[in-house]
């Protein structure tokens, strides 16, 4: 059994699978070590390794950057292959997935599957690989047990998906939106029903990706699929654009280290951080807000509460909650901006 099957099989007995992104060498390959590390400890069940490329056409500006970074550190394939190794000597069961475009995989011609297998690489993602000219490279990389982890995104028709099934393993990587990586996800119901179909089709787990930002909409992804891939290890500074480290950024209390700009955080992320060990409980959730000015507007107002319920999971835009800060007894009240920008509607208050 590989790892990448040992890691499904187990899911039955935890939480969903988490997928985690980085790309290779940025700000360097020490930095990539030490982050790789990290994530594994922090409960990472595979790690997704970005290869460096000049033009990652499905990145957002953010991942982009992260590319442009490394390639100016001169990071080659080799580099990375050794980067493995070195996680590979203090982890023997996490799942490594290499995720790149063809071109760099193409570098080491035959050489490829063979040189993975050594690193300790356990499949590949290959953005930019047409299905229709992969039999031979899935074969090649199915003769050293590296699975190809195939790209299924929501223009995917069936006569074209099920031609796909025959040629993937590991788990299949749905794209969760028509876009790049970092854009915004609004329809989760036909993500669901897609996923759903491609359950039907296949044993193949189904992981979603894209658009995944925050624990809201992770909470929705993992609900019907097998696993994420969790975006938001890098946020940049709205004030500086300076490219900030999540852990770290939170350990600096989402100041950033910079420019000294506070980072806006979600009404929950922020009862989290202030009361003690993240436990609470919460007041009048049962209350509801309304429309008590009778708002005029090009949209109605049920509506837009009804969007806001949607694409935040929330049913209001203030969060009471009784818990401790610092060992004392307090009640806190916390604005989620996202639902209309703090609605005037609010009835907890």
């Amino acid at each position: 059994m590989t790892r990448l099957e040992k890691v499904f099989n187990q899911k039955e007995t935890k939480n969903k699978v988490l997928v985690t992104y980085t790309v290779a060498g940025d700000p360097n390959l020490g930095s990539s070590k030490k982050i790789l590390n990290d994530l594994i400890a922090s409960g990472a069940d595979i790690l997704e390794i970005g290869v460096p490329f000049s033009d990652p056409m499905s990145e957002g500006p953010v991942i982009q950057k992260a590319h442009e970074r490394a390639l100016k550190k001169n990071i080659q394939f080799k580099d990375i292959l050794n980067l493995c190794k070195q996680i590979r000597i203090k982890n023997k069961n996490v799942p490594i997935v290499l995720m790149g475009y063809m071109n760099s995989f193409l570098s080491l011609k035959n050489k490829l599957a063979k040189e993975l297998n050594q690193a300790g690489v356990d499949g590949v993602i290959v953005v930019d690989l047409p299905y229709d000219e992969s039999k031979s490279f899935f074969n090649n990389l199915k003769k050293e047990n590296i699975d190809l982890i195939r790209l299924i995104s929501p223009t995917t028709d069936s006569k074209r998906l099920k031609r796909m099934l025959a040629s993937s393993s590991g788990y299949l990587y749905y794209v969760s939106l028509k876009g790049i990586t970092g854009a915004e996800l609004k329809n989760f119901n036909e993500v669901k029903n897609k996923v759903k179909k491609i359950k039907s089709l296949t044993n193949l787990p189904v992981v979603v990706g894209f658009g995944i930002k925050d624990a809201s909409t992770a909470k929705k992804m993992a609900s019907f699929s097998d696993g994420i891939v969790a975006q938001g290890l890098w946020q940049t500074c709205s004030n500086c654009k300076e490219i900030l480290y999540g852990p770290d950024l939170e350990a600096n209390m989402y100041v950033c280290p910079n420019c000294d700009h506070h980072i806006r955080i979600g009404a929950r992320h922020r009862i989290s951080y202030l009361i003690d060990h993240d436990e609470y409980e919460e007041i009048s959730s049962e209350l509801k807000t309304k429309d008590w000015l009778s708002f005029t507007d090009t949209k109605k107002y049920k509506e837009r509460l009804n969007d806001a319920k949607t694409n935040i999971d929330e049913t209001e835009a203030l969060i009471s909650v009784h818990g401790k800060l610092n060992d004392k007894d307090v009640v806190l009240s916390v604005f989620e901006f996202r639902f209309l920008g703090g609605s005037m509607g609010s009835v907890v208050g």
